[in-house]
């Protein structure tokens, strides 16, 4: 009863500061690590490469039914996740773009670079539960090893980041444990209760640590 209270109360404190908080200029340099900002590169990157579309954005961060300007990070991401913290934010982010002046003709005018999802893919997403996680989580692979190979990554840098964003992933793992689990509070704990992982986590580091 007192893990649920406490849960309650930090859902409800960290809810209030998003919306006192005023936005600074600048953060402190060791506010995101390296590693938080390549998962949100990657996932950025990967979103304007691949072309997805408003109606795919709006199904992995859907909008919350309780705040028309605000995205829910429970949908299909784990809350608390250090890997899907800086994934939801690209997400948004990417959710919130603007037309390109470049390019544009009387006839049309973008606001992203790829030809979109195939059928399949789209269907997966549309299909929602599981299987539509397991679409996000084929989506984050695939950003996170494009973003490693345009960096080019001696072998030894490689495997820090690999092993980095393992670290990061048994972080968002036991967050999810200890949601199911009911530290967070209940109204979580009957979000997640039937998840089984997280697909930022499995999508970020799916291999082994010395590839």
């Amino acid at each position: 009863m007192k893990k649920t209270f406490i849960g309650i109360a930090l859902f409800s404190v960290l809810i209030a500061c998003v919306h006192a908080q005023q936005l600074q200029p600048n953060p402190p340099s060791n506010k995101y690590s390296e590693t938080h900002r390549f998962v949100f590169y990657a996932v950025l990157e990967g979103c304007f490469e691949s072309g997805i579309t408003q109606e795919e954005i709006d199904i992995i961060i859907p909008v919350r039914a309780d705040r028309e300007d605000r995205r829910s990070i429970t949908a299909n991401l784990v809350y608390t996740c250090p890997l899907c913290s800086p994934a939801f934010d690209a997400f948004r982010l990417y959710s919130d773009r603007r037309m390109f002046i470049s390019g544009i003709s009387k006839e049309a005018a973008f606001n992203t670079f790829g030809g979109g999802l195939s059928k399949p893919q789209r269907q997966s997403l549309e299909n929602g539960g599981l299987e539509g996680r397991k679409m996000i989580q084929k989506l984050i692979s695939e950003w996170i090893e494009r973003r490693i190979k345009m960096h080019r990554m001696e072998p030894k840098a490689k495997k820090q980041l690999r092993r980095k964003l393992a670290e990061m992933r048994k972080k968002g793992e036991t967050a999810l444990e200890k949601i199911k689990a009911g530290e967070f509070g209940p109204e979580l704990q009957k979000i997640y209760m039937e998840r089984e992982g997280c697909p930022v986590c499995a999508g970020a580091s799916p291999m082994l640590e010395g590839k």
